[in-house]
């Protein structure tokens, strides 16, 4: 889709010089500003695809995860309780009687994403969905081997 719109915002950019709407100059910096994104595109894309396999267990794994980790935490004892809040949260503050609690990443991207808290259907969030797995599936690129989200709980189950 990045793609695509690349394509398109680079067809747009030569009308508009052939309309004589700006200079050879500065049609030449937008061009390749263009051109170095669109590159960056087919490279993320290629290492995408070339590490599919292990990003789509990985997703799995995750998803699994945010799918029943208040359950999990729930059945959970000792041990397990605390490696499972290790693995979701970076930092837990006491405020007074409250815990503040920041999500590691993607955790907080998936939290963050707008649902519905009385349980009807939000026209948008079908729209994000395709935006929160990339961001999801790109974390999961930059980060390696170091997004392991398998907890014992997850192992066990």
């Amino acid at each position: 889709m990045r793609e695509q719109l690349n394509a398109s915002r680079l067809e747009k950019l030569a009308d508009a010089y052939m309309d004589g709407v700006f200079d050879r100059e500065t049609y030449a910096l937008r061009k390749n500003t263009l051109m170095s994104e669109r590159i960056e595109i087919l490279e993320m894309t290629a290492r995408l695809d070339e590490n599919s396999e292990q990003n789509t267990a990985r997703l799995k794994d995750f998803l699994e995860l945010v799918k029943s980790a208040y359950l999990s935490f729930r059945s959970a004892i000792g041990e397990e309780r605390r490696e499972l809040i290790e693995t979701v949260s970076s930092n837990i503050v006491a405020d007074g009687k409250n815990l503040i609690i920041k999500l590691k990443p993607p955790f907080d991207r998936v939290h963050d994403r707008s649902g519905g808290l009385s349980g009807g259907p939000f026209r948008d969030t079908s729209r994000t969905l395709p935006a929160l797995l990339s961001q999801v599936l790109q974390f999961f690129h930059e980060n390696g081997s170091t997004a392991d989200f398998q907890t014992s709980m997850t192992r066990s189950v």
